[in-house]
């Protein structure tokens, strides 16, 4: 929240007006699910939503992803932008295409009550390769960079076996950047 004091200072010749805000402005939020369940290497899409929280529209083709990191000796965790999004987000309103189970997780819990002005793109696809047989939890970071800021997105991802097909979204996050 931003706090404004506004000063006046007069003089015979002009009136200077300042402006002094307290705290970082807001840029914008990123919810997404922090912890997955796969059976299966996907890609996943349709979980990531972007809000903006600041007073100018953001538009949403500088998204992109800048690294992605895993602890698992061979499978690797890729997330990859899904297409360049041409959407721009206006202030105070929400974007991204969501799944039933994301829109479960994410708008229908209140994590997410904006109103969303794009629901038709999504922005970033999840998938795992080179995933031996097993269960186990591999932890990853996504960090991603849009508008010139970065945000990284921790998250986990349980594997588990087939047969029966899991790429199920849980455990929900948003993280705030500012400018």
């Amino acid at each position: 929240m931003r706090n404004t004091i506004r000063c006046l200072s007069f003089s015979a010749l002009a009136v200077v007006a300042c402006t002094d805000r307290s705290g970082p402005d807001p840029a914008f939020d990123v919810a997404y699910p922090a912890a997955w369940t796969f059976s299966v290497s996907g890609p996943a899409d349709g979980f990531l939503v972007v809000v903006n929280t600041s007073d100018k529209p953001l538009d949403m083709h500088t998204l992109a992803v800048t690294s992605v990191s895993d602890d698992h000796p061979s499978a690797e965790v890729r997330a990859t932008v899904s297409a360049t999004p041409r959407a721009v987000i206006p202030p105070g309103m929400a974007g991204g295409l969501l799944s039933g189970l994301s829109r479960d997780l994410m708008v229908s819990s209140g994590l997410v009550p904006e109103a969303f002005s794009d629901s038709s793109t999504s922005y970033l696809a999840l998938e795992l390769t080179n995933a031996p047989p097993g269960t186990y939890d591999i932890a990853a970071k996504v960090s991603l960079t849009l508008d010139g800021r970065d945000v990284a997105l921790p998250l986990t991802i349980h594997v588990v076996p087939g047969p029966t097909v899991y790429l199920d979204p849980a455990d929900r996050r948003r993280v705030q950047v500012f400018r």
